[in-house]
């Protein structure tokens, strides 16, 4: 299977002739800081949510397709271990942060990278009043794979 989705990607890589597929983030990612806060848009028309919270404790997943293959998608998981907190939009500013809508499939699957990834929900972000800062966000701790169909 592990030598499948390595042939799989060679394929692609291979068949794009080095070219953007879609437009991808410029920024290169500072390992150093090992996190990273994604400005998610859980709106997003081909994202599907998905509600796993039992006995309280919260827990979901956004699965997203419609990239430029078809096949290829993402999953964020918030799994009922991980953290979930607030961060100031003057402590954010310290961080490295990424708009999901700014990404392509290449940039999530790159991802693997780094130890830790937090979102922000888009809608929660661009609220008035966001720029203050000491305007508190929820950030959630989650995690990210990406895969497709062979």
């Amino acid at each position: 299977m592990r030598l499948n989705i390595l042939l799989w990607t060679v394929v692609l890589f291979a068949s794009c002739n080095g070219q953007k597929v879609e437009d991808e983030i410029e920024n290169s990612i500072d390992t150093d800081k090992k996190e990273l806060v994604i400005i998610f848009n859980r709106l997003e028309p081909n994202t599907v949510f998905h509600d796993r919270s039992s006995d309280g404790v919260e827990s979901f997943q956004y699965m997203r397709e419609g990239f430029y293959d078809p096949n290829l998608h993402i999953r964020v998981s918030h799994d009922i271990d991980f953290r979930k907190k607030v961060i100031t939009r003057k402590d954010l500013d310290s961080k490295i942060v990424w708009f999901d809508q700014e990404m392509g499939y290449t940039d999530w699957f790159h991802l693997s990278s780094l130890e830790t990834y937090f979102i922000i929900y888009e809608d929660d972000y661009l609220v008035k009043g966001s720029l203050d800062p000491d305007y508190e966000f929820k950030v959630y701790e989650v995690s990210i794979s990406t895969g497709g169909i062979m």
